[in-house]
């Protein structure tokens, strides 16, 4: 289970930065224009000229990733809002390509605004959401699961404070749990598929409207898995191409669930729907990440990664740290 965990936590990270970075020069682009070029998407490229990311180079990554090296990096001497809040305002101006949300909370956070207050009250784009991984690395195991939802709401609430954006990131948590427990064998089966899709729709989502079309989407995302894949364009049609969290978490839930055996398979169809194109693979490239570990992303797109050293020793600190934690249960068990 401790090698499990491990490439679990690596493909996690890993594999949402690779996505992050694949999908990067796609941004907001419409599928018909990516498909006219691109039958896959498996190598790097810079950013399109005449966007806000049109300095980046091929393997560099946005906002999504710059937020989870941030949450990681606040881990590293003990975690606390007060750390994370520091690593944050470190990202500001030059976080890349951040949402309104995202980007006036930081702007808030560094004129001394106090975390509770920084955040969106009506923001309900995908940063709620893909940046919740670590503290699912970090509390993995831990059974005050009261006390775990609580700091995942605090952590999102620093830039999305509403209640649609808190309950689709423990949502996502709750995926993410689920996925590293799981048999890189288990979704070859449809039955599991469905399984797993069901039991997420089963989730309370009734609080707000937007939870409600959050849920709906979920069901058009079973109702894709039980019939014969259908092309791009409807997948747009039934699931959304956006970022806001009621269309990109189903969506990215999809593409990952139609190609649960290949990294590289899931997150470039997840890139071809046009759209949120960084946030959704990079979302995707977690799930599939974590569920198949990071043996499985190709080393290729993990050497032309940005910072790759880095972000494979962030989280290589994090899964030792919670080893050490097991460890350490098991022999207080065995004495007593």
């Amino acid at each position: 289970m401790e090698h499990r965990f491990k490439d679990a936590v690596l493909g996690g990270v890993l594999g949402g930065a690779v996505g992050d970075a694949l999908g990067m020069p796609f941004e907001g682009l419409p599928s018909k224009s990516i498909a006219e070029k691109y039958h896959r998407i498996d190598y790097y490229l810079p950013g399109r000229k005449g966007t806000p990311l049109q300095t980046l180079r091929p393997g560099q990554y946005t906002d999504d990733t710059q937020l989870v090296v941030a949450t990681l990096n606040a881990f590293q001497q003990g975690y606390s809002i007060a750390r994370l809040v520091h690593e944050f305002k470190l990202l500001f101006p030059n976080i890349r390509g951040a949402g309104k949300s995202t980007y006036t909370a930081l702007n808030n956070l560094v004129n001394d605004c106090s975390p509770k207050k920084s955040g969106d009250l009506l923001g309900i784009g995908c940063g709620a959401i893909t940046r919740v991984f670590p503290f699912v690395a970090l509390r993995y195991g831990d059974d005050d699961i009261t006390a775990c939802e609580n700091e995942i709401a605090s952590a999102v609430q620093i830039t999305h404070n509403n209640k649609t954006a808190t309950s689709a990131a423990l949502i996502t948590s709750g995926i993410l749990e689920k996925l590293v427990e799981l048999d890189a064998n288990y979704f070859n089966r449809k039955k599991n598929r469905l399984d797993f899709i069901s039991k997420i729709i089963e989730c309370p989502m009734n609080e707000t409207p937007e939870l409600k079309q959050l849920q709906r989407n979920l069901m058009n995302v079973k109702n894709i898995l039980q019939n014969k894949r259908p092309n791009i364009l409807d997948l747009r049609e039934k699931l959304g191409s956006t970022g806001k969290i009621m269309e990109l978490l189903p969506s990215s839930l999809c593409f990952f669930l139609l190609s649960s055996e290949s990294y590289l398979s899931s997150v470039s169809d997840a890139i071809m729907l046009g759209g949120d194109t960084d946030s959704r693979a990079a979302l995707t490239g977690i799930f599939s990440g974590v569920y198949l570990g990071k043996s499985k992303i190709p080393e290729y797109l993990l050497t032309g990664l940005e910072k790759h050293s880095e972000l494979e020793r962030l989280a290589s600190d994090l899964a030792s740290s919670i080893e050490r934690r097991f460890s350490g249960i098991s022999r207080y068990r065995r004495s007593n």
